[in-house]
């Protein structure tokens, strides 16, 4: 007899809580819109060279007014960030 109340013990343990979801209910698909996201950076201005400088980039020497972007450089843009706070790059 002792055997039976032991086994009805395990089976009450080994049962699922009702709230949970089963697993052939599946999540609605979240429906979102066609807009993009606005750019939490501001728009990327054009970086060039500055007067009188000239820049030594992966496509070569690069004179005043020239246009630079990271891909410019082996840094990326943290050379870049670099070179502006110098004064090559306005």
């Amino acid at each position: 007899m002792m055997a039976k109340a032991k086994k009805a013990k395990k089976s009450t343990k080994a049962k699922a809580p009702e709230s949970a979801p089963k697993a052939s209910e599946a999540p609605e698909a979240v429906v979102q819109d066609s807009t993009p996201p606005e750019p939490t950076q501001p728009s990327k201005e054009v970086l060039q060279v500055a007067q009188g400088r000239s820049i030594t980039s992966l496509r070569g020497i690069l004179g005043p007014g020239e246009p630079v972007k990271p891909a410019d450089f082996s840094g990326g843009a943290k050379t870049l960030a670099d070179l502006k706070a110098k004064g090559l790059v306005v």
